[in-house]
């Protein structure tokens, strides 16, 4: 299999439990599509419309959903895999962008653009559980990968912070 460039969004997607995963999800901004690839074979099996603008995306550790950030709706679109068919939709807040799954595929957190939060998302009960107000901006918190703006402590205190929100989530739920 040949090795392509891709973005950190696209690479965790890729990475659904085992270390590659049979199938990519891309998320084509442009287009308001998803392309479904065959990594076996570097072809797209299908494409779907399943958000107006989709920005971050990310998939449950088991594979068995697909998460987008949506831009233009301002939500959080979840699809489920084998069907190809949205099961929900969740109102996050005006322009949201990187989006994770925790590991235990509990929680999701979205980078809320315009209103310099961080929302929290239980997965179980498709609710926000929380909305964390940030200093500054939200629009680079995708995962600590190299980007455009903001230097290489900035990225990493996102990081480790992103790591604390995590840590402070579980320990306050158990």
């Amino acid at each position: 299999m040949r090795f392509r460039l891709c973005t950190a969004a696209t690479f965790a997607a890729l990475l659904a439990g085992p270390l590659w995963a049979a199938t990519a999800y891309v998320s084509n901004e442009g287009s308001g599509t998803v392309s479904v690839i065959d990594t076996a074979t570097d072809k797209i099996t299908s494409t779907g419309k399943f958000a107006k603008k989709p920005r971050g995306i990310a998939i449950h550790p088991d594979g068995s959903r697909l998460y987008l950030s949506d831009q233009t709706a301002n939500a959080l679109v979840v699809v489920d895999t084998a069907k190809l068919q949205v099961l929900a939709t969740v109102a996050l807040g005006d322009s949201p962008e990187a989006i994770y799954v925790s590991p235990d595929g509990k929680w999701l957190s979205a980078a809320i653009e315009e209103n310099d939060q961080v929302i929290i998302v239980d997965l179980a009960a498709l609710n926000v559980a929380r909305r964390i107000k940030m200093k500054g901006r939200t629009r680079n918190t995708r995962s600590g990968a190299p980007t455009a703006s903001g230097s290489t402590s900035a990225r990493k205190k996102r990081t480790a912070w992103i790591s604390w929100t995590w840590e402070k989530v579980r320990s306050s739920n158990q």
